[in-house]
């Protein structure tokens, strides 16, 4: 029985950040889907919206007290998830899934080095031996030795992951004061508001064979969110941000099934140096 628990214990964290991965890779998707013919704004509001639906009636029934200490921290969170999300659905409009993902989990790279620097956190020595290996994985994604521009999807996935390195910076320090429930309500309802402005003009003229789609992208994006927090408790924060990683290959099978994506010997090369590196460092930060 002991052996069952302790087996139990050691999967129980990653299955479900694997669950949850695949709910962002329906979610994320969908995301993509969408931005064909739907303004990335309606698109962040109804990602946004899920939370305040859900979890209001939620905090009402149970009680549950979602009382904020640190606002400005908070404000900051929000600012940086927007900036995050928004540039990463902009990055689907105009590249690929899988690429645009890749790109964006750069974030955790970001992370460690602000913390290094501004932190002094010293980089574990073989973080800093993976470091090379992911910069040199992205220029093979990029195909920056053809000397080819980079492409819009790109550039806003790149700037989208140092939004996302804010998120997790933020966030780190709001969670030794804040259960997840709180945060992810306070967060997701301010951005909601914040994107009801720009979204306003689309939502009146708003296809309703849409609606269908943007609540399971919004809901599947949520469910993804608590299964995500929910598969850290369960495992330590170096196995679980391994795990994470997983969102890179669902959403590489995703753009090729659906999307029509291809990946040629020097892409998967480059993923595979990026994952490793981004693996390595995620493990020993």
């Amino acid at each position: 029985m002991n052996t069952f628990r302790f087996l139990s214990s050691l999967t129980i964290g990653p299955l479900i950040i694997f669950s949850a991965n695949a709910f962002f890779a329906v979610s994320f998707s969908l995301a993509k889907w969408l931005t064909a013919g739907t303004s990335i704004w309606i698109i962040m509001f109804f990602r946004f919206l899920a939370a305040p639906i859900y979890l209001g009636p939620y905090c009402t029934i149970k009680k549950q007290p979602v009382t904020i200490h640190d606002w400005p921290l908070l404000l900051i969170r929000v600012v940086c998830g927007m900036g995050a999300m928004t540039l990463l659905f902009f990055a689907y409009k105009y590249g690929g899934i899988a690429k645009s993902t890749l790109i964006f989990e750069l974030s955790i790279l970001w992370t460690v080095i602000i913390e290094a620097i501004y932190l002094k956190k010293p980089l574990h020595r073989y973080s800093i031996a993976s470091l090379p290996l992911a910069f040199i994985g992205l220029m093979m994604v990029l195909n920056i030795s053809s000397f080819n521009p980079i492409e819009w999807g790109d550039l806003f996935a790149f700037i989208g992951s140092l939004f996302n390195a804010g998120v997790y910076l933020s966030l780190k320090k709001l969670r030794h004061t804040h259960d997840t429930v709180t945060l992810v309500f306070w967060t997701y309802l301010f951005s909601c508001l914040c994107m009801l402005l720009p979204a306003s003009s689309g939502l009146f003229s708003l296809d309703p064979q849409l609606l269908l789609p943007l609540v399971i992208f919004c809901t599947f994006g949520l469910i993804g969110q608590l299964l995500m927090t929910l598969g850290f408790k369960f495992s330590s924060a170096s196995v679980s941000s391994i795990f994470m990683m997983s969102i890179v290959l669902f959403t590489s099978i995703t753009g090729a099934v659906f999307f029509n994506e291809v990946f040629t010997l020097q892409n998967t090369m480059g993923f595979v140096c990026v994952v490793t590196s981004l693996m390595i460092v995620a493990k020993y930060r």
